[in-house]
This record gives C-alpha cells, structure tokens and sequence, in this order.
C-alpha cells in the first residue's frame, strides 16, 4: 500500500498516511486534534480547504447576526402597524420563530467552538463530561429565563449547550458532510436538555404572547 505525506493544519506536524485513509479521521499523533486525511499535490494538507468546523461556525454566525437584524425589523414593523392588532400578531409570532433561530445559531457557534478550541485544551476538555456541562446550562437557563431574564447569560447558556453537544462529535467532510458521536449516552442527555431548553423558551414564549393578547 502506497504511502504520502500528511501535514496536520493545526501544529504543521508531519507524518505519512496511506492511501486508504483518505477520507477517515484521526487524531493528530502530536496535537492530539481531529484531522480529516486527504490528499493535495502529494500533501493532505487541509490548509487550502476549509474545515466543517469552521464552516459550522460561520452558518452559527449567520445565523445569529441574520436573527439579530431581523429583530430591528420587527421592531420597525411594531411600531409601523402599531394598533393593527392582526399585524401584531403575525409580528409577534416572527419574532418568536426568530428568537428560536438565534438561539440555533448560537449553538451552532458553541459546537463549533468546542471543535475548534478543544484539541488545544485537551487536559481541561477531558476532565468535564458533557452530560454535567448539559445539566448545568439547563439550570442556569430555567432560572435565568423564570427568574429575571439576563441577555448575555442567555448567549452563555447556549454557548454551554453547544460545547456540551460538540463535545462528544466528530464532523466530517469527507467524502460528504456527515459526523460520528463517540459517547452515545452523553451526546443524546446532551441534545434532550438543550431540547427542553427550547421547549421552556417557546412555554415562556406563548406565556408572553396570552399577555400581549390579553392586554389588546
């Protein structure tokens, strides 16, 4: 089996891989980061393309900054049709599914972060399992969100959410957009707390909505 040489993007370490490998993962002998193996003019290098990490990260940030102007819409459309009480109520119901988008967005940011950082603090990412991180942001989140609402506190509670789910994925780009989860157990308490974080949202939500229906 013919062998090339790989260089790992994150501490330009170089070591050889075979020609099977192409398109696994792996983890990098000297950084210990997940490397995708491809191979480029007789070099995997991954500088030339960009990671799914990355890329996650930027659809995380288009996602949230997209959401945050389009709520200065709906606060324009507010004040626009202010007394058209059908008008208002569409906008409120967009600004819902808008507040739902951003805080998919800043998820997303926060797996892609945990990707990202996580092989350069492997000794700390190692000694906090995922679930624990999960059930932290959960509560943190329940008294925010019932107990006096803290926007930043909000941002770090997803952001926790997302490291808690990122934590035990591994994204892949090769030969297609996929991922695999080595700890069944942790990701899926992971993503159930983060899908009872949205449910709370959306109760808390339609809380505010019979209010403003109620006051109109």
């Amino acid at each position: 089996m013919s062998k090339f040489i790989f260089t790992c993007p994150q501490c330009k370490k170089q070591f050889y891989a075979q020609e099977d490998w192409i398109g696994e993962s792996t983890d990098c002998p000297n950084c210990h980061s997940v490397l995708f193996i491809t191979r480029e003019r007789n070099v995997g290098s991954l500088l030339n393309k960009v990671s799914p990490e990355k890329k996650l990260l930027g659809l995380g940030i288009a996602l949230t900054v997209g959401t945050y102007l389009l709520s200065w819409g709906y606060n324009f459309l507010w004040h626009l049709f202010y007394g058209d009480e059908n008008i208002l109520l569409l906008v409120k119901w967009c600004s819902f599914l808008n507040i739902i988008i951003f805080y998919l967005g800043v998820t997303l940011v926060g797996i892609a972060l945990e990707q990202l950082l996580a092989p350069k603090y492997q000794k700390i990412n190692l000694k906090v399992s995922s679930d624990f991180i999960a059930v932290i942001a959960l509560i943190i989140w329940i008294i925010n969100l019932f107990f006096g609402h803290i926007e930043i506190l909000s941002y770090f509670t997803f952001i926790l959410f997302g490291g808690a789910i990122g934590k035990n994925l591994h994204l892949k780009c090769i030969p297609k957009y996929s991922f695999s989860v080595s700890n069944q157990r942790e990701f899926w308490l992971a993503v159930f707390c983060w899908f009872i974080s949205m449910a709370l949202l959306f109760f808390k939500m339609i809380q505010w909505l019979h209010v403003f229906t109620n006051k109109n």
